[in-house]
């Protein structure tokens, strides 16, 4: 099996900053990340921290300031990784903050781009990063009811067809980034056209912009609404989701405006075996 590549991805400042005074993001993050039973520890010994990503692909609040995007690029550097920024579907307001932050990133920076447009203004303005497509971009059913694995056997994902790697090709885009779909088999993960890095032992199912956290403090004629401060509170609290009933979901967690489910050993030994064939490269865990 081939070095498997380590990214390390902060969304809460804080976490951030509390390695950015060890100095150094080794084994200790990592067991905190994976239960000692995952499939995913047999990875560790192959592998090498490789990546430090910093901001969100799902919240246009939780992009860094010039400070803090100083301070991750600063982090990386210590720890002789490279340094990723994660962006969201993009707004207007987006795009100005993109412009003010896309010139302080280093040349050789990953830039994970979760909305065309930011990718096209990424090629035409700061030509020397290096472009990867986020998980937003690269759709797959991820439902956590689903109770066999027929749905996604019915719907595959279309991340081989030629449309979409002409897409990515046009824009220069030189890496893709997944999650591991539920009843996911090491063949989801077969034939890509582009080195890929798989999300764990999380995965998202969808995202909007209203925050459902973020209204619980606000009175009910003015929950849901856009438009109001965002306090941050997602990076706080997190809400377990379920039906009632023994109906067999995958355990899920709303964390701001995105659900989120979490990997099954299954869906693991899913992953290392993609990996130990060659058919990804990189694993992304989070930081924070």
């Amino acid at each position: 099996m081939k070095l498997v590549e380590i990214a390390i991805s902060f969304i809460n400042y804080p976490a951030l900053k509390r390695w950015e005074a060890k100095g150094s993001i080794g084994n200790e993050l990592l067991q905190k990340i994976l239960n000692p039973e995952n499939p995913l520890c047999r990875l560790l010994p192959e592998a090498r921290l490789s990546g430090v990503y910093l901001g969100s692909e799902f919240c246009e609040f939780l992009l860094p300031t010039p400070e803090i995007l100083k301070r991750g690029i600063k982090l990386a550097e210590l720890t002789g990784a490279g340094f990723a920024l994660a962006t969201p579907l993009a707004s207007d307001g987006v795009i100005d903050q993109l412009k003010e932050l896309l010139p302080l990133l280093p040349g050789e920076s990953e830039l994970i781009v979760n909305d065309w447009g930011v990718a096209s203004m990424a090629r035409r303005q700061v030509p020397a990063l290096k472009l990867v497509a986020g998980r937003l971009l690269c759709k797959m059913i991820k439902d956590p009811r689903l109770n066999s694995s027929v749905w996604t056997e019915m719907y595959p994902h279309g991340l081989s067809g030629d449309s979409f790697g002409r897409m990515l090709d046009m824009l220069g885009i030189a890496r893709i980034e997944l999650d591991v779909p539920p009843y996911a088999t090491p063949q989801v993960f077969a034939d890509l056209q582009l080195p890929t890095a798989v999300h764990a032992p999380f995965g998202y199912v969808s995202k909007g912009r209203l925050c459902k956290i973020g209204s619980l403090s606000l009175p009910v004629t003015q929950k849901f609404s856009s438009g109001r401060e965002c306090r941050r509170e997602c990076l706080t609290y997190v809400a377990e989701t379920k039906r009632s009933g023994n109906v067999g979901d995958l355990e899920t967690h709303q964390r701001g405006n995105t659900l989120f489910y979490r990997h099954t050993q299954s869906m693991a030994e899913a992953v290392v075996a993609a990996f130990e064939r060659g058919w990804l490269q990189r694993l992304v865990l989070p930081g924070d």
